[in-house]
């Protein structure tokens, strides 16, 4: 109230010398009226001139500009005061504060403005630091790359700088304008658990299933070169059970490569790739029985950060996939390209393609095209993706059926390069 006691001061004064004005001309009410006409084009005229002052950004000679800043902040803080209530404010922040989840709110220059309790017990935070730079508090070389990043919507996994056993999710909601943003930290411990215990079973399972496996293999393997002492109707069941032999220590291997490729670091090394190179050696690495050819195309200056051989491992994926799918004396093409979102690893085969419902399910682990005897061990893709995940690449899978397909790779900005 005692903002507005100043108005109704002032309206009460025109008021009174308008009537005094209208008792002497015997016009109360007409003068009561005039004065109060007088008290609002006075008031217009200070708001316009207080208007120009503090938007214009003009300043007088009887103030100094520094009043006119002070006197802007004061009213965006009024105004923010006036939109949220005290209790409506107390309770949002009361609320905040005693989030399971940690929150962190950033400047644009990543320096803390404030957090709650749980970001100080899961990032050993405390009130001082305020005003403090994060990376400074926190020393973890993946978070001060990943604060850099211009990504969006990417996520972030580090260990607890106070508990080294705790496992920790960042999400970075970015403030596009005005820089900064608000980091949501939380506790995925129990979930990392889960898929540590998961990676080692399948670790262990298809260590122990290896060696039996090799001796099986190699005892079909003596049958099948002594097939002509064999009766005709065992020689075509040696030759199924060596297939399905192969087939199944195809399986073995790959999920110890997945396993493997699980267990390194959440992120990937950041170390030049020439994308030219890969390309051709993945090339030159895979040969088709059925005479199909691979070409490739990819410009010289193109280069990518990240590890070369789970890079090589990805494409070779992508290109065996190609090659069992490509009709007899087909072309697979291997592209890279180059756009302002990042470089793009593609590649085209010319086999009967894939339809919308199976494209979908590609990614999972396991998952084989029903009826299709083309189709591998059904892990090949689930280990392009994580190391695509790992690169902070995606994958997109195109192609309608009798059209062929097209797997593309895309890398985004911070991990790709030209020279």
């Amino acid at each position: 109230m005692r903002g507005s006691s100043v108005p109704l001061s002032e309206l009460l004064l025109f008021g009174a010398v308008g009537g005094i004005f209208g008792l002497a001309t015997g016009q109360l009410l007409g003068g009561i009226v005039a004065g109060l006409v007088v008290w609002a084009g006075w008031a217009v005229f200070q708001l316009r001139h207080l208007h120009d002052q503090v938007g214009g950004g003009r300043s007088t000679g009887s103030l100094p500009s520094e009043y006119w800043v002070r006197l802007e902040e004061s009213l965006r803080r009024g105004a923010a005061t006036d939109r949220a209530s005290p209790p409506v404010a107390g309770v949002w922040s009361e609320t905040l504060y005693h989030l399971s989840d940690g929150v962190v709110l950033l400047d644009p220059r990543m320096h803390i403005l404030g957090c709650n309790r749980a970001a100080e017990e899961l990032l050993g935070l405390q009130p001082i630091d305020q005003g403090q730079l994060l990376t400074s508090l926190v020393r973890a070389p993946q978070l001060a790359r990943y604060l850099a990043s211009p990504e969006h919507g990417t996520t972030l996994e580090l260990q607890s700088p106070r508990n080294r056993r705790c496992w920790l999710q960042l999400q970075l909601a970015r403030r596009r304008r005005l820089g900064g943003g608000l980091l949501l930290v939380r506790d995925i411990s129990d979930v990392h658990r889960l898929q540590q215990l998961r990676r080692d079973f399948t670790a262990n399972v298809s260590h122990e299933l290896r060696t039996p496996l090799t001796v099986l293999l190699g005892y079909l393997e003596w049958l099948e070169e002594e097939r002509d002492a064999l009766p005709p109707r065992h020689r075509q069941t040696v030759a199924e059970m060596r297939q399905q032999g192969e087939r199944m220590s195809a399986l073995i291997n790959q999920l110890l490569e997945l396993a493997q490729i699980e267990s390194r670091a959440a992120q990937a090394v950041e170390e030049p790739v020439a994308v030219a190179a890969l390309l051709g050696e993945v090339a030159a690495g895979q040969v088709s029985e059925r005479g199909v050819q691979v070409v490739t195309d990819s410009a010289a200056e193109l280069w990518l950060l990240g590890d070369a051989q789970e890079l090589h491992t990805a494409v070779a994926n992508l290109l065996s996939n190609a090659l069992r799918y490509s009709p007899d004396e087909g072309v697979v093409q291997l592209i890279a390209n180059w756009h302002e979102k990042g470089i793009e690893i593609v590649v085209v085969d010319r086999g009967p393609g894939i339809a919308l419902p199976q494209r979908l399910r590609l990614r999972e682990r396991f998952y084989c095209i029903p009826g299709d005897a083309r189709s591998g061990t059904g892990l090949g893709l689930a280990i392009v993706s994580h190391i695509l995940e790992r690169h902070q690449a995606q994958l997109h899978i195109r192609g309608e059926v009798g059209q062929g397909a097209e797997f593309c790779c895309c890398f985004p900005p911070s991990r790709s390069r030209r020279k």
